[in-house]
């Protein structure tokens, strides 16, 4: 099992992990729920990457270990979400639009992002 070291006193790296969670948690539920609720759709318009990415265990995602890295996490998840969203929205769909974990995912996605240096 893999041991991760976490200066104490660390709150930028605590606060970006979190925030790196909360997108990845969202964008995983977000699947998951079109996975159940429109399983054709969702494999038209699924990025092969995300198979690995976000679906069973996550350390299967890289898990990071710096600030620097939960940044560079974050970016990639919130494209995931942009392009997730982008797909949906262009569908006019209310079957899709209406899931409640896309409506969750939006609103992960409107929140402003906090700047870390």
């Amino acid at each position: 099992m893999a041991s991760y070291k976490i200066e104490e006193n660390n709150d930028d790296y605590c606060e970006q992990f979190l925030q790196f969670e909360l997108y990845y948690d969202a964008m995983s539920q977000a699947l998951g729920a079109l996975a159940n609720k429109q399983p054709e759709w969702l494999h038209s318009v699924i990025i092969p990457i995300w198979y690995p990415r976000y679906a069973g265990v996550r350390t299967r995602f890289l898990i990071p270990k710096t600030p620097r890295q939960c940044q560079s996490l974050i970016k990639v998840v919130r494209k995931d979400i942009l392009y997730l969203l982008d797909k949906i929205d262009s569908t006019g769909d209310e079957s899709l639009t209406s899931v409640p974990e896309i409506f969750y995912l939006r609103w992960i996605y409107r929140r402003p992002e906090r700047s870390h240096q």
